[in-house]
């Protein structure tokens, strides 16, 4: 009488396969994940300056009340951070997403939790009476807050594949985005 079914071998390898395959797709899964993510923080805190330029034309000033621009940013809730003044946060699977706009210097989107806290991406207005440091207004910067996890260092290489030297301003390295 013939068995029928798979030896413990064929079974182990193909085990072996999957494994490998796993190991090797895993982290390219996780990069494009955190490009997607990245993404969106650009394109927040592009939407924000740029909502803030408007209520500048507008108005006279800039603001630092979200309801009072043009723009409405889903699912997220104000709240307020100590040291970056008026915000908006919203949970994203495990990471936090945090909006802030400062009332003269620049519109913000960061990601206050999981692997790449402290990494963000900042528009600096272009009619504002501060700029940070020597960064240009009306650009886009990715930010790397230093005293944060240290996977955070890597942030605007590994998500933005961003390879130019930085400018050091106070505690955070600014990237000029392409």
């Amino acid at each position: 009488m013939k068995n029928k079914g798979f030896t413990l071998i064929e079974l182990l390898v193909v085990v072996l396969i999957i494994g490998i395959l796993a190991a090797i797709a895993l982290p390219q899964y996780q990069k494009s994940v955190w490009r997607s993510r990245a993404a969106q923080l650009k394109l927040y805190a592009r939407n924000l300056g740029d909502a803030q330029e408007r209520f500048y034309l507008a108005a006279g000033r800039y603001t630092t009340d979200f309801n009072e621009l043009d723009i409405d940013f889903p699912n997220m809730t104000n709240t307020t951070f100590d040291v970056l003044g008026w915000s908006y946060n919203s949970k994203k699977g495990n990471d936090d997403i945090g909006l802030v706009i400062y009332s003269t210097r620049n519109a913000l989107a960061m990601f206050i939790g999981g692997k790449y806290a402290g990494g963000s991406v900042t528009y600096l207005f272009k009619n504002g009476t501060y700029a940070v440091g020597s960064l240009a207004r009306g650009k886009i910067y990715c930010a790397e807050v230093t005293g944060k996890p240290a996977s955070n260092e890597n942030f605007c290489k590994n998500v933005f594949g961003i390879t130019a030297a930085p400018v050091t301003v106070s505690s955070a390295k600014y990237y000029t985005m392409p």
